[in-house]
C-alpha cells in the first residue's frame, strides 16, 4: 500500500527501547488519569515481563518507507497470558479451556486482547494518507492478535459516546473499526464498607452448623477447580445472571460466557480461591455468584515513586470482578448481602480498599455500590472489535519489520 506520493507504507513492531522513547510523546495529549494508567501498564509489561517471542504487550507503528524514524501513528496492545499456577496450568493444558459453555453459541472462541492506546505521532499527515495509515495499522493489529489466538479486542478510552468524540482523542475508535459497547464507571471505597443495620447476617459457616435463625442467610461455596461438573455448573449460573441484566448486554453477542470466565483467569490479579457460588442457606438453591481478585504492591512498585504515588504504592486493593444475581432473587437485598461478604473477604486478604467497574446503564447496581460508600473515580468508554477470520490469512510480516 502506498501513500499520496507513491511511496510504500509499512508497519513494524517496536522494541522495548523504541516504545519507551515514544511513550512521553504519546501520553502528553491524554488526560492525567489515562496517561498515568498507560505509563504504568506499558512500564509493567515492557520492563517486568520476561523475554518472549510473543510478549504480552506489543506496539505497532505505521510509517513511510523513506522515513522509518518518523512514524505516522502508533498502537499499543496487550494479549492475555496463560496463568502459571501449577494446578490451573495443568488443567488448561489438558483442554481448550476450563469452562464449558452451557448453551450453544454461534460465536467461536474469543480470547480478549486489549488495545491500550492508539494515536497519531505526526500532525503533517494528509487526510487521504491517514485513511491508508488506519488500514495498515488495523491490518497489522489484527494479524498480531490472530497470531496470539485473540479474536476479540477491547479498547477502553476516556469517556466518549458515539456522538461525542473528545478532541483529546487523536485517533478515534471508529477509525480502526471498533464498535461502541458501554460507558463504564470505575468505583472505589475504603474498607469497611457502609452497611445497613436491618440487613440479615451473612454466614459462611458449614451448612451442618446453621440454626433455624439463619435460614435467611447465604452461604458462599468456593469453586472446586478440579471438578469439571462444578466448573460447568458455575458457568451456567453466571450465564443465568446475564438474563435481563443491564451490564454490557451486547457483549454476549460477541463472546461466550466460558470465554468471559477464561479471560478473568487470564487477568494478572487472578485469585482462584475467591470464586464463589452463592446459595440460600436454607435449601442450598443457587442465588448468584461472586468473583474477586486481589493485588498487593510489590517491592519494586513500592520503590518506584516515579511510577506511582506513595499512597498507591502502599495501598492493598481487592477488586470485585463480578457480582451476579439470578433474576428471581433481585430486589430482595441479596446484592447488598453479597457485597458485604465481598468486603469481608477483601479485608481478610489485608486490603484497605475495594475497586469495581459497573456499566453506567446499570442503575440498580450503581445505587447499591453508592449506598455502600463507593464513589465514582472515573468514567471510561469501552469499544470492541471482532477480528475477521480473514486476518489469519494475511501475509506474515518480513523479519525486518519485527
Amino acid at each position: 500500500m502506498t501513500n499520496a506520493s507513491g511511496r510504500p507504507l509499512r508497519t513494524k513492531l517496536l522494541s522495548k527501547a523504541e516504545m519507551m522513547h515514544l511513550l512521553p510523546q504519546v501520553t502528553e495529549t491524554l488526560s492525567l488519569g489515562q496517561a498515568h494508567l498507560l505509563r504504568h501498564t506499558v512500564t509493567h509489561y515492557f520492563v517486568h515481563q520476561e523475554s518472549s517471542d510473543q510478549p504480552e504487550c506489543f506496539a505497532v507503528t505505521a510509517y513511510d518507507e523513506s522515513e522509518p524514524e518518523r512514524p505516522f501513528a502508533l498502537a499499543i496492545c496487550s494479549a492475555p497470558a496463560t496463568p502459571t499456577s501449577s494446578n490451573l496450568a495443568s488443567l488448561i493444558a489438558k483442554s481448550d479451556g476450563l469452562f464449558a459453555t452451557p448453551q450453544n453459541h454461534s460465536a467461536s472462541s474469543t480470547s480478549v486482547g486489549s488495545l491500550l492506546h492508539a494515536s497519531r505521532i505526526r500532525d503533517d499527515i494528509e487526510e487521504g494518507v491517514m485513511h491508508l495509515v488506519h488500514d495498515q495499522l488495523r491490518n497489522r493489529i489484527d494479524q498480531e492478535f490472530t497470531s496470539r489466538d485473540v479474536r476479540l479486542v477491547r479498547w477502553t478510552t476516556d469517556p466518549v459516546t458515539d456522538g461525542s468524540i473528545s478532541e483529546s482523542v487523536s485517533m478515534v475508535p471508529q477509525s480502526l473499526s471498533f464498535e461502541h459497547l458501554a460507558i463504564i464507571k470505575q468505583m472505589e471505597g475504603l474498607l469497611p464498607l457502609k452497611s445497613r443495620a436491618s440487613e440479615p447476617a451473612l454466614s459462611v459457616a458449614p451448612r451442618s452448623t446453621l440454626t433455624r435463625s439463619e435460614l435467611t442467610a447465604l452461604t458462599f461455596e468456593p469453586l472446586d477447580w478440579q471438578s469439571p461438573s462444578q466448573r460447568k455448573a458455575f458457568c451456567a449460573i453466571v450465564e443465568a445472571t446475564y438474563e435481563k441484566s443491564y451490564d454490557a448486554a451486547d457483549l454476549s453477542k460477541m463472546q461466550t460466557t466460558s470465554d468471559t470466565l477464561q479471560n478473568y483467569i487470564n487477568a494478572v490479579n487472578f485469585s482462584p480461591k475467591d470464586w464463589y457460588v452463592v446459595q440460600e442457606a436454607e435449601n442450598n438453591k443457587p442465588v448468584g455468584c461472586l468473583i474477586m481478585a486481589h493485588s498487593r504492591p510489590t517491592e519494586s512498585r513500592q520503590r518506584n515513586k516515579a511510577l506511582e504515588s506513595s499512597h498507591e504504592g502502599t495501598t492493598q486493593c481487592s477488586e470485585l470482578i463480578y457480582l451476579g444475581l439470578l433474576p428471581e432473587y433481585r430486589g430482595q437485598r441479596r446484592g447488598c448481602m453479597i457485597l458485604q461478604e465481598a468486603a469481608k473477604i477483601a479485608a481478610a486478604n489485608g486490603s484497605d480498599k475495594m475497586l469495581l467497574a459497573v456499566d453506567e446503564k446499570n442503575h440498580p447496581a450503581s445505587m447499591l455500590y453508592s449506598r455502600a460508600g463507593l464513589s465514582v473515580t472515573a468514567r471510561q468508554s469501552v469499544w470492541l472489535r471482532l477480528i475477521p477470520p480473514q486476518a489469519a490469512h494475511l501475509a506474515p510480516p518480513k523479519s525486518s519489520d519485527r
